[in-house]
């Protein structure tokens, strides 16, 4: 963990210039959910929601694009323990084909560039950078991958759940919320997922850049276009806490909002303690 020795001085500062946009006693500034049915995946909902697929529009061409989105375990997780959490690492499929490619067409994926953002009802944790990477042929003997009505570019793509720059952009948020501004104190370090769950974080804004190469029947070259596509992930919103004394988890489930409630409670095994027979 690493103590940030000017924060008190940055944190004001940061809190009263966001204090300006508070509107009276007991209101603040609040963001509106955007995720919806057509582009989110639920990973609350046990499998039933785990994937979705859409058609989306090539900018001035006469065909489109066919994209799948499904959420999937890390190498070596059981996929029955998986929960799409805040903080862990977590993997994105895609798969993408063209729809009603004219004939003598041609179309190549250059690159596909992928941002990963938290999305929460609280503006200083929505928005924050959560991980970016690119997927593209590194090679200069092919164009780029290859797709058509029927050749599909498929990719694994691993977001990372907690590296620096999230974490940086964690500690600026919690800087700027008046939260942090009245306890006075915020420090830089690795948070749980129950943090930003309290702080009314509930998805993943993954935002999409298809760059494409086409190249039509007269075209003695080819020719680049962007498609632009997002999906959401809603977050595992539940979180588990043992009570050593009472031998028992309780289960609270958290909404959009921040709030929490009781939702569940069962009794888990103590820990036995370890007895050894006496020296003769």
């Amino acid at each position: 963990m690493k103590n940030i020795k000017f924060y008190k001085r940055g944190c004001a500062a940061l809190a009263m210039a966001a204090s300006l946009v508070l509107t009276g006693c007991g209101e603040s500034t609040y963001v509106p959910v955007t995720a919806n049915e057509t582009n989110t995946i639920d990973s609350n909902s046990n499998g039933e929601m785990d994937a979705i697929s859409k058609v989306i529009t090539v900018p001035r061409e006469n065909f489109q694009l066919s994209v799948g989105y499904s959420i999937v375990p890390p190498e070596g997780v059981n996929e029955d323990d998986f929960k799409w959490r805040v903080t862990n690492d977590k993997n994105l499929n895609i798969e993408v084909h063209t729809v009603g490619l004219p004939e003598g067409y041609r179309v190549w994926i250059d690159n596909v560039h992928i941002d990963t953002f938290i999305e929460a009802t609280d503006p200083y944790f929505n928005g924050i950078t959560q991980d970016t990477m690119d997927d593209r042929v590194h090679s200069s003997l092919i164009m780029g991958f290859p797709i058509s009505d029927t050749t599909y570019y498929s990719s694994t793509n691993l977001i990372s759940g907690q590296d620096k720059d999230f974490i940086e952009g964690t500690f600026r948020a919690y800087c700027s919320d008046s939260d942090g501004y009245a306890k006075g104190e915020v420090r830089q370090q690795r948070y749980v997922d129950e943090d930003y769950l309290k702080k009314g974080v509930y998805a993943n804004k993954i935002g999409l850049i298809y760059g494409l190469l086409i190249q039509g029947p007269n075209d003695p070259e080819p020719y680049g276009v962007d498609v632009p596509d997002e999906v959401h992930v809603y977050v595992y919103n539940r979180v588990e806490k043992y009570d050593s004394m009472k031998g028992a988890i309780s289960v609270y489930e958290y909404d959009m909002n921040g709030n929490s409630v009781l939702v569940d409670s069962y009794e888990f095994d103590k820990p036995k303690t370890l007895t050894y027979p006496e020296d003769n």
